[in-house]
C-alpha cells in the first residue's frame, strides 16, 4: 500500500506568501495588509487606495454622557494620525473592522483609545492581540483622567479660553474669490474638502442643493466637524448665523 506523500514548499516561499496573503490569521504580523491612506471618512472609518472603506475594529467615540469640558474632536486626530498618502498596515478583524497600523508599528485604534478620543468597544471573541492592546489603552487613559476620562473639576484648575482654534497640517488649497465656475455643482459631500473655510467658501456661495448637503441638520454651519485651515490670514469661526 503506497502512501500519499505531501509535497512541502521551501521555507523562503512559503513566508513570501504568508506576508501576502490576505487570508493569514487575526493578530499575526503577517496578516498586514499593505495599503495608502485616500482621506479619513469619519472618526473611525478610513478611505484606502486598494481596500476602500475601512472601519476602526474594537473603538467607539461617544457623544452621550461625556463630561461638559469634553472639547476634543477624534475625527481631527484621526485625520492627523492618518494623512493623505501615508502608508500603512492593515489587518481585518473577526467580528467586522480592522485594525490599521502607521509605518512605525503604532496601532490607530489603540493610540485613539490611550490619548482619550475613544472608548474600547467588545467584540466577540475578544481575545486577540488587539482586543488586549484596546484594554491597555483604555486602563491607561481612565488612569491619567486623558480625554474622554477628564473630570471637569480638575479641568477647571486649568486656565484656559473659552475657544482654541484647531490648526491642523492639512493640504489646504484656497478657493477663488469670485467665479468657482462649476465648483458648486459638483460638490458630494464635506469629504470633498479638507479645510472648514474651504467647504464654506463653497457653502456661501453654492446652490441651495449644495448647502443642503454642506449642512445637514439646517443651523447655518457647513461640515463642523473639518478641521480649521492652517492658514491665520483665512481662519474663520464656526458659528451660526445672525438671526
Amino acid at each position: 500500500m503506497r502512501l500519499a506523500t505531501r509535497r512541502t514548499l521551501p521555507q523562503g516561499i512559503t513566508a513570501l506568501l504568508a506576508l501576502t496573503s490576505p487570508f493569514a490569521p487575526p493578530g499575526n504580523a503577517a496578516s498586514f495588509q499593505k495599503d495608502v491612506v485616500v482621506r479619513v471618512l469619519d472618526d473611525d472609518k478610513v478611505k484606502l487606495e486598494a481596500l476602500g472603506t475601512v472601519q476602526l475594529a474594537g473603538i467607539r467615540t461617544p457623544t452621550r454622557g461625556v463630561p461638559d469640558c469634553y472639547a476634543r474632536v477624534p475625527f481631527v486626530r484621526a485625520r492627523a494620525l492618518l494623512p493623505r498618502g501615508a502608508r500603512v498596515g492593515v489587518s481585518f478583524v473577526e467580528g467586522g473592522g480592522a485594525e490599521i497600523q502607521l509605518a512605525d508599528g503604532t496601532s490607530v485604534n489603540a493610540a485613539l483609545v490611550r490619548e482619550g478620543y475613544a472608548k474600547r468597544r467588545l467584540r466577540k471573541n475578544d481575545d486577540d492581540a488587539l482586543a488586549s492592546a484596546l484594554a491597555r489603552a483604555e486602563a491607561a487613559a481612565k488612569r491619567e483622567g486623558a480625554g474622554i476620562w477628564t473630570t471637569c473639576e480638575a479641568d477647571r484648575e486649568v486656565a484656559r479660553p473659552t475657544f482654541v482654534a484647531t490648526f491642523d497640517d492639512v493640504d489646504f488649497k484656497p478657493a477663488p474669490a469670485k467665479d468657482f465656475g462649476d465648483a458648486p455643482t459638483v460638490v458630494r459631500s464635506c469629504a470633498d474638502f479638507s479645510a472648514y473655510e474651504d467647504a464654506l467658501a463653497i457653502f456661501e456661495r453654492g446652490t441651495p442643493d449644495v448647502r443642503r448637503r454642506l449642512d445637514r441638520d439646517g443651523d447655518g454651519v457647513p461640515c463642523p466637524d473639518l478641521p480649521h485651515t492652517t492658514n491665520r490670514e483665512l481662519y474663520r469661526f464656526k458659528k451660526r448665523p445672525s438671526s
